[in-house]
């Protein structure tokens, strides 16, 4: 189901709304869904990958009705990690990309299931980091031709705080398989 909007205009309750969001989740879902309803409402176009190998796979996204099919396709989209690409970059970096995305093949693939020929001034993608390995990344963009706004601290915020979560969740799953049954 895709997330609904959150206000644009009320920012300062959005990042309430993620923190409280992601304060009271015990499962993946209960961290993904609202971070990327919080993306979303604050960006024109949002794909969560996860990092599987030398490859991204395509876990959610939050897209312009335009592109719902797009949307509920994204599971199937597969960009390789062996190459010069933006997404690359981020994961071999272990570090946030601000700005136009690379003209290689991977980027104008990505660009293409996107629907757009046009790629936008500048993109985010940030990456979540586990263990000190890359398990997600993180892209947003505000449409073909626009530019993502500067100030994104409340954003890697978000993302550093739903690593915690899933630090958190992790630990009780093992604890809970670890447990001898007399003890629980």
């Amino acid at each position: 189901a895709k997330p609904h909007k959150l206000t644009r205009h009320d920012f300062e309750k959005s990042t309430a709304w993620i923190k409280q969001q992601l304060d009271i989740a015990t499962s993946r879902r209960d961290v993904s869904d609202p971070l990327l309803t919080f993306l979303g409402s604050l960006f024109e176009r949002v794909v969560v990958f996860l990092v599987r190998g030398q490859a991204l796979q395509g876990f959610q996204a939050a897209l312009p009705a335009q592109h719902q099919e797009e949307s509920e396709h994204v599971r199937e989209l597969v960009l390789s990690l062996d190459n010069d690409s933006s997404f690359a970059k981020v994961v071999s970096s272990h570090s946030s990309f601000l700005g136009p995305l690379n003209q290689n093949s991977e980027d104008r693939r990505f660009l293409r299931y996107l629907g757009e020929d046009e790629p936008p001034q500048t993109a985010f993608i940030a990456p979540l980091i586990l263990g000190g390995r890359v398990v997600q990344l993180f892209y947003m963009d505000r449409g073909a031709g626009k530019n993502v706004p500067r100030n994104l601290g409340d954003i890697t915020i978000a993302l550093s705080q739903a690593a915690t979560v899933y630090e958190r969740i992790i630990g009780s799953k093992v604890k809970e398989y670890t447990e001898p049954p007399e003890s629980k």
